[in-house]
């Protein structure tokens, strides 16, 4: 693999150059991953076409990117560091624990999911909205994680666990009922989260898997993660600029068919 280099000769913004030394990016010049970070914010990965985007568009920043890059997933776990939980282990083989948290109820939230592969954690990502509910952080959170596993495409067994009854059940019980009937709970009543629920169906059409509960807050390693990382979300909403924030939010809105 090639290495690319951004040293202090070249046209980027001071703010881009780490004091230690040159910043050094794997892959291609479009390519590769940072660690970064807002002033004052936890630090987050950003890949090196954001960076250059962010130049276009001074609003975006300004980030201070550290001297350690890698690849995107090295660089997650590096900016989210797990606290030492202790309690029931995580199963053996590939097993997902999806979470999410709304703090009001409606109000800010942030979803998550963190994966493990025999017992070690291996990916975790995490989210948030500044509008939301809680059990639409409990659907992002496995609808993340069911198009994470989708989109690796290697099929073998994988595990996902979530401490939502309504996500639970709505995915292995009542999702069939609510498709036949058109996404709606009956003739005149309207199914809450519909747009959700029919993407959860899709992933779960790529990746036919039953849910399975497990208790919240019980000590369990893998959920408390999860729980971990969903307020890590919400967090990430409370400290995004307003610029930023009008920018995602109207990109979501395109993005479920929103002019």
């Amino acid at each position: 693999m090639t290495s690319y280099v951004i040293d202090p000769t070249a046209p980027l913004p001071k703010r881009w150059r780490d004091e230690r030394g040159p910043i050094r990016i794997m892959g291609g010049p479009h390519d590769g991953y940072v660690l970064a970070r807002r002033p004052g914010c936890m630090p987050f990965v950003l890949s090196v076409k954001q960076l250059l985007n962010a130049e276009k568009h001074p609003h975006l920043g300004p980030f201070e990117v550290e001297a350690k890059t890698g690849s995107q997933q090295e660089l997650v776990s590096s900016a989210v560091p797990a606290r030492n939980h202790t309690g029931k282990a995580v199963p053996p083989g590939l097993v997902i624990y999806c979470d999410g948290a709304c703090e009001p109820n409606p109000g800010v939230g942030g979803w998550a999911f963190v994966v493990y592969r025999d017992g070690a954690e291996i990916h975790s990502e995490h989210g948030g909205e500044r509008r939301t509910t809680n059990n639409v952080m409990e659907m992002t959170g496995a609808l993340m994680a069911l198009r994470w596993f989708a989109d690796r495409q290697v099929v073998e067994p994988v595990r996902l666990l979530c401490d939502s009854q309504y996500v639970v059940k709505g995915c292995n019980e009542w999702r069939a009922g609510w498709k036949l009937k058109g996404w709606r709970r009956g003739v005149e009543k309207e199914l809450a989260n519909a747009d959700l629920w029919r993407e959860l169906d899709q992933a779960l059409t790529l990746v036919p898997i039953t849910l399975e509960w497990v208790k919240g807050h019980a000590g369990i390693v893998g959920n408390e993660r999860a729980d971990e990382l969903s307020l890590m979300g919400r967090e990430s909403v409370l400290a995004e600029p307003a610029s930023m924030r009008l920018i995602r939010e109207q990109l979501d809105y395109s993005a479920r068919g929103g002019i």
